[in-house]
């Protein structure tokens, strides 16, 4: 029972910190996208709001990582199987979870782990989009300030 309340605590914890990280992140990149600086080239513009978002999206894969990871030392037991427990597996194990992809040469084993990996897919699938629809956004800016859009 108190493993259970830690585990939902941790699952919150990230959960909290990933969305709240991902609303900082937009937040300032929008603030430095409306500056008109001389300097700032539309291309350069639009591969700082790309870098910013895979900066962000990067630290919240690594904040549950660390979570999978603070869940493999807490057990003392290998919870994901097909692969040794150390840190840059329970990286990749949340790049895949996050980004949906669910490859299945690691698969979670504890109840825990299988919250965790639950939390962060549907984290992800949340996320991800809320990036496509912000660089969507500041993308039309661009163009329409320019008064002119590419051919599709």
């Amino acid at each position: 029972m108190c493993q259970a309340i830690l585990v939902v605590l941790l699952k919150c914890g990230i959960v909290l910190a990933s969305v709240s990280v991902h609303y900082e992140s937009l937040f300032l990149l929008s603030a430095l996208l409306r500056r008109k600086q001389r300097w700032y080239s539309e291309r350069l513009r639009a591969g700082m709001m790309v870098l910013g978002c895979l900066i962000a999206h990067g630290v919240e894969v690594i904040l549950f990582g660390m979570g999978f990871r603070i869940l493999e030392c807490a057990n003392q037991v290998a919870n994901l199987n097909g692969v040794e427990p150390d840190g840059f597996n329970c990286i990749y194990y949340s790049v895949v979870v996050y980004t949906s992809i669910g490859f299945g040469d690691v698969v979670p084993i504890s109840p825990s782990m299988r919250i965790l990996t639950a939390a962060e897919g549907l984290t992800g699938a949340i996320l991800v989009p809320w990036t496509v629809s912000f660089m969507f956004v500041h993308m039309q800016q661009f163009w329409k300030s320019k008064d002119e859009v590419p051919a599709v």
